[in-house]
């Protein structure tokens, strides 16, 4: 798997992305720490923004090496928790009658 397929995929490595840091915990600002990746840069990454293939590679390859992951895990991250956005609620015969 090449860094450049990753570049093509950038919107879904994006959301990759903000899936590994909130499964693990992380604080957009904790992870921009522990990658070395400004804060700025990060949140362009996450959104799928970053134009240029050599600053892609750059970050991606920080990124893989913070979190001890190949291009392939990235590519295909299932997310631990998947949020539901379903409404969930109970009826009850059990009301009081005012």
């Amino acid at each position: 798997m090449s860094i450049e397929l990753l570049f093509e995929n950038r919107k879904l490595i994006g959301e990759n992305i903000l899936n590994i840091i909130k499964d693990n915990g992380y604080t957009k600002s904790s992870f921009s720490r522990i990658t070395n990746i400004s804060r700025p840069t990060l949140d362009k990454l996450i959104k799928g923004e970053v134009d240029s293939l050599a600053t892609f590679k750059t970050h991606i390859q920080k990124i893989l090496g913070s979190q001890n992951m190949n291009e392939e895990q990235l590519l295909n991250y299932v997310p631990k928790y998947k949020t539901k956005n379903e409404l969930i609620f109970a009826m009850s015969d059990n009301a009081p009658k005012n």
